[in-house]
């Protein structure tokens, strides 16, 4: 689509003449798409009124015959100029609803509480794209949109914008996005605004913002490592935790007990923490935070479904049995920090399984350490994977807490090819396993199976010329040492390319071996057995005829 400019009329006839053996009838715009005006020229969103429709009508772009023609409606902040699509159709109206508008404000820098000049404008394209138009008109309205999370907060809230180094201060201060920056409160009404805040990656940046004036409280603070934190702003001096906070469960109820914590996992999506537990009925727990910090409740809890957090009472299980629950902690809703039980009958597994060794920096064998590999199970169903680079001499078991782990029984089974190793686990027993060659591999294993493999993976050569032709590459061979990609292959005359884990969609190079390109053309291959080497990095090969 051809950006488009506000305020830019369609002038004159724009016309497309068909060959003369060509059935294509001649276009020409005989009248203009109007946009027709708005119920309302200011609107103040709300809560209340978020379900209401907001639509906007035209009337039909007139070509002096019947075309199939597709319209698309932009908003924008006459303030910045930034534009945002609302939606594209064939019809002559298009229907949202407030809410949907109100959230849209964000991607247009306008705050909560301040009231935005925006334009609607309508651009249309018809037969296939050889016509392309404006509306004849733009409409100007006002908006004031309001942040869901503040509707039930009588106290005063502030936001934390959070940047990476790289952005300007200018930048920062124009630009942040008020639906997704955590929020901390006000909520004792003594000038002390205290929140978490989740921060994603190393020696991250951020400011605190007043909720309603935006007035900055405090900036330029950094996070050097990423996590879990505490903010509070009081009289505009910012202070943290010193380190990333965990969170997790201890009490009678709990399978530590009040001395140690069962650790929570925490969501970056969904910003909760949770775990599947087993819970001792009629016994007590608190949530608890790594180092210690304890949120009990106000008021004694009278079932199992959940409350405000904030008091010195245990929380109760109340049931007749023991039970599994899923625990949740919300700490994102600013000054009512909330959980949830939920009886479980399926207990998920945990979502990430550690591989500690002597491979990590000093030869630690650290699993809470930056450096130490890990597989995902996405669907906590206990199988778990990832692709890494492995060490030759070098040995890791699989972590999963402090009470699990998972070592090796027997040795792993290589197939004549190298291309995969099969193996079997023990739970809490059993020997680290010790890797016999150096390489990129991805790990599957299966925890309630016992079983393993471990994959030759990453950068392969796949084409015509391949033994697998356009179906199944052929796996390279990886020096972590040289960091170069290597195979001795049988080539057929044809084309070839490097595709990265087997997958299209996580990259492939092409074209001339001393500039390869992502997504480049084949190369050209004459039949016979090669040594080719593949620098990623440099994004060069060499293709050596033997």
């Amino acid at each position: 689509m051809k950006k488009i400019y506000l305020y830019t009329l369609l002038l004159g006839l724009v016309g497309l003449t068909s060959c003369e053996d060509d059935a294509t009838p001649v276009l020409s715009v005989k009248a203009n798409a109007i946009l027709q005006e708005l119920p309302k020229s200011d609107y103040v969103f709300t809560a209340d009124n978020a379900s209401e429709p907001f639509t906007v009508k035209w009337t039909p772009t007139d070509y002096g015959f019947q075309a199939s023609t597709s319209y698309t409606v932009m908003l924008t902040n006459l303030a910045n100029e930034k534009s945002v699509e609302l939606g594209t159709t064939s019809a002559n109206e298009l229907s949202l609803t407030n809410e949907n508008i109100n959230l849209l404000m964000n991607d247009l820098n306008v705050y909560p509480g301040q009231k935005g000049e925006l334009a609607i404008s309508l651009d249309y394209s018809a037969y296939e794209g050889k016509l392309d138009s404006v509306a004849g008109n733009v409409i100007k309205f006002k908006a004031t949109p309001y942040d869901p999370r503040t509707v039930n907060i009588d106290w005063d809230y502030a936001y934390v914008a959070v940047y990476k180094p790289a952005v300007t201060k200018a930048a920062a201060n124009a630009d942040w996005n008020w639906a997704t920056a955590y929020m901390i409160g006000d909520v004792n009404g003594d000038g002390k605004y205290e929140g978490w805040v989740n921060f994603e990656e190393d020696n991250l940046i951020y400011k605190v913002l007043d909720g309603k004036t935006y007035e900055v409280l405090g900036e330029g603070q950094t996070v050097a490592k990423k996590g879990f934190y505490q903010i509070s702003v009081v009289e505009g001096e910012v202070t943290q935790s010193a380190n990333p906070v965990l969170w997790g469960v201890a009490g009678d109820a709990t399978p530590k007990g009040w001395g140690e914590m069962t650790k929570l996992d925490y969501n970056s999506e969904t910003r909760l923490w949770s775990k599947v537990i087993k819970l001792l009925a009629g016994k007590e727990f608190k949530f608890r935070a790594d180092p210690e910090q304890w949120y009990g409740i106000a008021t004694t809890n009278t079932n199992n479904d959940g409350g405000v957090l904030g008091g010195e009472e245990n929380i109760k299980v109340i049931a007749e049995e023991d039970q599994t629950y899923l625990v949740t902690l919300n700490l994102t809703e600013v000054g009512k920090y909330s959980y949830t039980l939920e009886a479980v009958d399926f207990v998920p597994s945990t979502e990430f399984i550690y591989l500690p060794g002597d491979y990590q920096k000093d030869g630690t064998a650290d699993a809470s350490a930056d450096d130490c590999l890990k597989i995902q199970s996405p669907g906590l169903d206990y199988i778990y994977t990832g692709t890494f680079v492995l060490y030759k001499d070098k040995s890791f078991n699989f972590y999963e807490d402090t009470d699990v782990y998972y070592g090796i029984n027997g040795e792993i089974k290589w197939e004549e090819d190298g291309s995969k190793g099969t193996f079997n686990i023990q739970k809490n027993a059993g020997d680290k396993i010790k890797m016999d060659r150096s390489g990129n591999f991805r790990m599957d294993l299966d925890t309630k199976n016992l079983t393993g493999t471990i994959t030759k993976a990453g950068w392969e050569v796949i084409g015509d010329a391949t033994p697998g032709e356009w179906s199944a590459g052929t796996v390279m061979d990886y020096d972590p040492e040289t960091k170069l990609w290597s195979i001795t292959v049988t080539l057929k005359d044809g084309g070839m390319k490097f595709r990265k884990d087997g997958d299209w969609s996580k990259g492939d190079l092409g074209g001339d071996l001393s500039a390869l390109t992502d997504g480049g053309g084949n190369i050209t291959v004459t039949a016979g057995t090669y040594e080719i080497v593949l620098n990623v990095e440099a994004k060069t090969a060499t293709m050596t005829k033997k």
